[in-house]
């Protein structure tokens, strides 16, 4: 996908300072490891996996949709290996260890605890799990309020093995910091 297309394509969905945030991540997650796997959660047009590729041009890249991706122009110079499937269920498809998963998919408090609970035990210590629309705007809350539910149970549940990064928009995301 060409720059011109993909900004045209992705609208609002994902907003500048969260794009930047997922390439800079994306970036420090493939210089930190030697063999990084990056896993995009909701594709839908793609903007984020060109922000996970951008950062990390030789991580594997996964794109895991419920449905072949809308509008999705995913060119062979992306790399991504594209599943279609349940999200929880198809982390067992995938190798461990993981180093980065953004979150974007099913937004419900049950499709956001199932991509935490079946994604969080495959990434390494330094790894990243991010969700996307943690923090939204009030006419969109009540929508997106699922995620935010999944993600402060967490936290409660977490001892010391994961530590929480400053939110960047919209997002919330943990380093794992021991296993």
């Amino acid at each position: 996908m060409s720059l011109a297309t993909w900004k045209s394509a992705c609208g609002k969905a994902i907003i500048p300072v969260e794009r930047e945030w997922l390439r800079a991540t994306a970036a420090e997650i493939e210089a930190e490891f030697e063999s990084p796997v990056i896993v995009n959660i909701g594709i839908f047009r793609g903007a984020s996996l060109y922000c996970l590729r951008k950062g990390a041009p030789k991580a594997k890249l996964y794109g895991i949709d419920i449905i072949y991706p809308q509008g999705a122009i995913l060119d062979k110079k992306a790399r991504v290996v594209v599943i279609v499937g349940d999200s929880a269920l198809c982390a067992a498809d995938v190798e461990d260890p993981v180093h980065l998963v953004f979150v974007d998919g099913d937004h419900s408090y049950q499709g956001v605890k199932a991509d935490r609970d079946a994604w969080a035990p495959k990434i390494a210590v330094g790894g990243i799990i991010a969700f996307h629309d943690f923090k939204t705007e009030r006419r969109v809350a009540a929508k997106h309020a699922g995620i935010k539910r999944a993600c402060l149970e967490w936290e409660e549940e977490q001892d010391m093995r994961w530590y929480l990064l400053p939110d960047v928009g919209s997002l919330r995301a943990y380093r794992r910091v021991a296993e």
